[in-house]
């Protein structure tokens, strides 16, 4: 019942360490320590580290293992593990590594037994270039990897995952300044987090969400300009506590409210969790990144560099769950949803109907009378024909989302 902090502390002596917390003491795992690791999960009786360096009197390959008394290094990877996860009772690890123990293994691999087995076939990946995965999600059936990464066939920093091969998920975000760090289930969606680059706003999406068939973007975004997206910042981890999703990273706004490296969000809206002392006084203005270290207790740990009301600095944070809210976004409302209007023509329609609105079309949806989803897509257009081929003859409901809002009309097919 401890939580481990992955990084080095120093002694009066300046001699680095690892520790871990169990509510009440800090305990050293490990006196001599060097490198960097991003990585940690649960595994047998202890735990295993992914990342680089010496811990104790060894070297480690990319993972070690802690039993609770004593470090061992019971595989070699050629590069760093980014992250370790347990996924549908099989152990996944992700990361820059291209071999385990001599064996191919492209960035992606499953403990099977005592071996680690690789999943991206050889050739999948461009070469000359530097390919990072950086997380591994099950999402309505589906196996899907993120990261910064470009396959031979186009496919960039998100795909699914078929038989080791990446495969296009249609409608992903696909820019060369893509990045996504991490990704989690919630409310039924999946939620990347990372930096998503919109040219027509001109700035990063750090969050978009992704509901099995159409990805769309947080409304109001997270941004390091207040009220409006940044070329700059990135979302480093999300948690879900008790009902909440949890961003922490890099930026400063959610829409126009401070919110200073962490954000929460409850479906429709953005609430600040700062404290004065995240906020770092400069000019130009500067925060230090909050990274989500783990979670303790199911309470919510922070590393980022801040100062008490001493002026002493401090690197961990526990968000107990208590009323730290300073102040919320405005929540989504159905009069938001529906605010839109378009036209719809001809109607009732037989083969073919066109979707005409007064600014451009980010998406629609075609529901027939049980509520399924018969068609969907991004147009990105103002106006758009939809074929109809292949529909009963019925009462369907059109669903236009634009940068202004959400629409609904009623559509006859013949």
């Amino acid at each position: 019942d401890m939580t481990i902090h992955l990084g080095e502390f120093l002694y009066p002596d300046n001699s680095a360490y690892l520790a871990g917390f169990n509510g009440t003491d800090w305990v050293v795992i490990a006196d001599t320590f060097s490198g960097s690791l991003p990585a940690l999960v649960d595994f047998q009786e202890g735990i295993l580290v992914g990342g680089n360096g010496y811990i104790g009197v060894g070297q480690m390959q990319g993972i070690a293992y802690f039993d609770g008394i004593s470090w061992t290094f019971p595989w070699s990877f050629d590069n760093f593990i980014q992250k370790l996860v347990w996924v549908n009772n099989s152990l996944y690890a992700i990361g820059g590594f291209t071999q385990i123990d001599g064996q191919s293994a492209n960035h992606l691999a499953r403990l099977e037994g005592n071996n680690w087995v690789g999943l991206i076939n050889d050739g999948v990946l461009q070469t000359g270039t530097s390919s990072h995965f950086f997380d591994f999600i099950f999402f309505e059936g589906k196996y899907y990897v993120c990261g910064e990464f470009e396959t031979i066939s186009g496919v960039k920093d998100f795909a699914e995952w078929v038989d080791n091969e990446l495969v296009f998920v249609p409608g992903a975000p696909d820019n060369p300044f893509n990045a996504f760090s991490d990704m989690i289930v919630f409310n039924e969606e999946l939620y990347l987090g990372g930096q998503a680059f919109d040219f027509d706003q001109g700035g990063r999406n750090l969050i978009v969400k992704y509901d099995g068939e159409t990805f769309s973007s947080l409304s109001p975004g997270l941004s390091n300009n207040m009220g409006s997206l940044s070329n700059s910042g990135f979302v480093k981890r999300l948690y879900e506590i008790n009902g909440y999703l949890y961003a922490a990273g890099f930026f400063r706004y959610a829409g126009n409210v401070p919110v200073y490296g962490l954000a929460r969000w409850d479906g429709s809206s953005w609430c600040s969790l700062f404290m004065d002392e995240f906020d770092q006084p400069s000019d130009p203005p500067y925060i230090n990144p909050v990274f989500a270290s783990g979670l303790f207790q199911n309470k919510l740990m922070l590393n980022t560099i801040a100062f008490d009301e001493d002026g002493n600095p401090d690197i961990l944070w526990l968000y107990d769950g208590g009323d730290l809210v300073q102040e919320c976004t405005e929540p989504l409302t159905i009069s938001d949803k529906t605010s839109i209007s378009f036209q719809l023509f001809p109607n009732p329609a037989q083969t073919r109907a066109t979707i005409q609105a007064s600014e451009r079309i980010i998406s629609f949806r075609l529901y027939n009378s049980m509520g399924v989803v018969a068609k969907s897509g991004r147009p990105f257009s103002e106006r758009f024909e939809m074929d109809l081929g292949g529909l009963a003859a019925g009462i369907y409901l059109v669903e236009v989302q634009t940068e202004k809002g959400v629409g609904v009309e009623k559509l006859v097919v013949e």
